[in-house]
């Protein structure tokens, strides 16, 4: 049962993920600010110094990140014997997946939700820091 849920909770936090980021790269260039239905969308390419460098060194820095998620994953899963459990690996690796992506493809990480107050970010990273949360509710018995 929590195999099932785990797999759907990554492939929607993944999709919707990016979903938005494509929407937003397609009516917005880099760094310049969109607002729909009273939401301030920012598209921004967020490179940090990993990020930018050379590529053969990125690359297996990449593949060990990979690797590392994957046997995480391995280990995670059949610990996760709540729906909660579930629920919060599949919120991290939804959301690590759709910014490797970003990483794969552009690379940078692609953040659009811009709320004034805090700095732009995407729904990967809501999922990550949700999954946390799910992850600790779930391991102290609260859901």
């Amino acid at each position: 049962m929590t195999i099932p849920l785990l797999m759907a909770t990554a492939a929607v936090a993944f999709a919707a993920d990016r979903s938005l980021k494509v929407a937003v790269a397609s009516r917005c260039q880099p760094n310049q600010r969109l607002v729909l239905a009273g939401v301030a969308l920012t598209h921004r390419r967020n490179r940090s110094a990993w990020l930018v460098a050379s590529p053969p060194l990125r690359l297996v820095g990449e593949w060990l990140v990979l690797a590392g998620m994957l046997i995480a994953l391995l280990h995670a899963v059949p610990r996760a014997p709540s729906p909660g459990g579930a629920v919060a690996v599949g919120l991290l690796l939804g959301g690590t997946a759709g910014n490797a992506v970003d990483v794969w493809r552009h690379a940078a990480i692609v953040d659009v939700i811009d709320l004034g107050w805090w700095p732009v970010f995407n729904l990967a990273d809501a999922a990550i820091v949700a999954g946390v949360v799910v992850g600790l509710l779930a391991a102290g018995g609260l859901l």
